[in-house]
């Protein structure tokens, strides 16, 4: 979702804007269920990682 917002110029966008994008990726992303599969199946390895690093920014 993120690499999707970025591509969007969204450095310069209004709070509400913002939210918009937001909105319209989940959008996208709800009809993807190679996407929903990937990111269901990267749920062990990303809450291992915010265990391990005692719940700080683990880059995910």
């Amino acid at each position: 979702m993120k690499s999707h917002l970025a591509r969007t110029n969204i450095a310069n966008a209004t709070a509400d804007a913002l939210w918009d994008g937001v909105k319209k990726e989940w959008e996208r992303l709800e009809g993807s269920t190679d996407a929903m599969a990937a990111l269901y199946e990267s749920m062990p390895g990303r809450i291992h990682d915010v265990i391990a690093v005692d719940g700080k920014y683990t880059g995910h």
